[in-house]
């Protein structure tokens, strides 16, 4: 195979010429490397044709090489990478994978197949091309990168770690690499999350998401909702924008701030609606702060529309079918919301909202829910359904008074659903 040959080809530009044969060389032996040398200047000349921007001349000319020799790694390469650049992505991976086939021990390569199929969504796929090319070449920052991503893509968050460890060891000034580990590490440790990054001044929906992510978990929320809404507007388009809409827009409302995190989730349904979605979670979460905004119409409005519950996990649908319940009652019809909670009933007895659907009910006395308030979290939950509890029994004022508790248990904020009520500080 002439893949290492071929591979200088296309790195270095090399330029072959036509060999004269050796005394102690065959005309047979001398006919091959001529044969060669021609394969490899065909090889180059596409490659000019595509600096050129001759794409179309120059894939003609990659399969016309492929053809002749069909396990030539280096071609299948180049022809993969063109048609990346033409936007075909399906070809360009079948084209990488097969020059990955034919070359295993060739780093960039893996590297270039694992890092498309990434691209593509492909992240278990392409984690294992990743993964080979980091044995072969453990040292390359962009591979260490990559295999990174792929691997924090798929929840393999220890190994992701590593791996961009590995990219900061290889270079420390890489942004790359900070980004990628601070956002391995900032669910639990966000303070070191911080410090990676405190010096990168970029305007990368990624760096500013992790940012705005440490700095809403280190409680320094005026600080967060900046960084988060500018991730959002650095955002790309189409499906490479939604984990940065949707990251943002989850944190925005555990931020506490209402309309930021409202223009954020209908953002996120609106990518996910061009994609054929939207998912039941960004209708969870559009839902979540409309409530928070008093329209509880138009909450219910974004569950109904959005994906049927029962096709949801068994945390969303347990959250969500207190959420269309607290909006029903919320809505003045507290007989339809009775319907929803006997539902919640059906729920493991270690679930909260299987306790707040039967404290609602009138099965749980006020005394034994209130026993939930010390769990961590818990304290504007419990509040925020006596809230609703007081709203069936027709008392406005205790409503209110419920709410109000609710709403000074909420700073920092607590988990679903007391989230939902927010600060009087916060003047939204």
């Amino acid at each position: 195979m002439l893949v290492t040959l071929l591979l200088g080809a296309a790195c270095a530009g090399v330029v072959s010429a036509l060999a004269v044969p050796e005394e102690s060389e065959t005309a047979d032996e001398h006919a091959a490397t001529v044969a060669d040398d021609d394969y490899v200047a065909r090889f180059q000349r596409a490659q000019r044709l595509m600096g050129k921007g001759s794409d179309e001349a120059a894939e003609n000319l990659l399969r016309s090489l492929i053809s002749e020799r069909p396990e030539e790694a280096s071609v299948h390469h180049a022809l993969g990478l063109l048609l990346q650049f033409r936007k075909r992505p399906a070809e360009a991976a079948a084209a990488l994978m097969t020059a990955a086939k034919f070359a295993p021990t060739e780093a960039v390569i893996q590297r270039d197949t694992g890092l498309h199929l990434c691209a593509v969504g492909r992240n278990a796929d392409g984690e294992r091309y990743l993964a080979a090319a980091a044995v072969l070449n453990p040292d390359d920052v962009e591979t260490s990168v990559g295999h990174g991503a792929a691997l924090r893509a798929i929840r393999r968050m220890a190994e992701a770690e590593d791996a961009y460890r590995r990219a900061v060891k290889s270079d420390s000034n890489s942004v790359d690499a900070a980004v990628g580990l601070a956002a391995c590490i900032v669910e639990t440790r966000p303070a070191e999350a911080l410090a990676l990054i405190a010096a990168s001044t970029g305007q990368w929906p990624d760096l500013l998401l992790v940012r705005g992510e440490a700095l809403w978990r280190l409680d320094r929320c005026d600080e967060a909702v900046p960084a988060l809404v500018a991730a959002i507007d650095a955002a790309p388009e189409g499906a490479a924008g939604v984990p940065y809409v949707s990251g943002a827009a989850r944190a925005l409302v555990l931020c506490g701030d209402v309309a930021a995190a409202s223009s954020a989730a209908a953002r996120w349904v609106t990518l996910e609606r061009s994609l054929g979605g939207p998912t039941e979670e960004a209708c969870f979460v559009l839902a979540q702060t409309r409530e928070a905004r008093g329209d509880h119409r138009g909450a219910l409005e974004v569950l109904t529309a959005g994906p049927p519950i029962e096709e949801a996990s068994a945390d969303r649908r347990a959250e969500a079918k207190l959420l269309r319940a607290a909006l029903l009652i919320r809505s003045g019809r507290s007989a339809d919301a009775r319907a929803v909670l006997e539902t919640l009933t059906e729920f493991s007895a270690a679930r909260f909202e299987r306790a707040a659907a039967m404290r609602l009910l009138g099965r749980l006395p006020a005394a034994e829910f209130a026993a939930l308030a010390p769990r961590p979290g818990r304290a504007n939950d419990v509040e925020w359904i006596e809230s609703l509890a007081a709203e069936m029994a027709g008392d406005a004022a205790a409503a209110a008074a419920a709410r109000g508790r609710a709403a000074r248990a909420s700073r920092p904020p607590g988990e679903y659903p007391g989230l939902l009520v927010r600060p009087a500080a916060d003047g939204k």
